[in-house]
């Protein structure tokens, strides 16, 4: 016969007891077939000493570390940034590469032009590698 399952665990625990109670009644000297009331049953006394129970001991907390500074910061000063002075006009195409003395100077006035406007406005890289005026000395 199966048993639901709440009905199964109480007939299972009293079915330990019972056992439980047998085993008692034995060891007391007492046939297996005679039932004796809970009453009869001895129970443990109390005892007079007390049962010490650990307390868990406080654990230290680290508290924040305090950094001491030196004083307030002293504030950037801006740098003044200078605008490039011009190297030579870069509004229309004036400049021929016979118009420099050198390749040096003809490769500033490029490198001028070019960062104002983004083109070579006086056309003195002819084959477009980044170098002016290559025959100048």
């Amino acid at each position: 016969m199966r048993l639901p399952g709440p009905i199964l665990l109480i007939s299972l625990v009293v079915l330990a007891l019972a056992a439980c109670q047998g085993e008692v009644l034995r060891q007391a000297g007492s046939p297996a077939a005679t039932h004796t009331s809970p009453a009869d049953i001895p129970t443990p006394s109390k005892t007079s000493t007390p049962t010490a129970t650990p307390t868990p001991s406080p654990t230290a907390t680290p508290s924040p570390t305090i950094t001491p500074t030196q004083g307030p910061s002293p504030t950037p000063t801006p740098t003044l940034t200078s605008t490039p002075v011009p190297v030579c006009n870069c509004s229309a195409n004036v400049y021929d590469c016979k118009d420099f003395a050198s390749q040096a100077e003809a490769q500033a006035c490029y490198g001028y032009c070019w960062q104002e406007t983004g083109e070579d406005v006086h056309h003195l890289d002819g084959d477009s590698d980044g170098r002016a005026c290559e025959r100048l000395p």
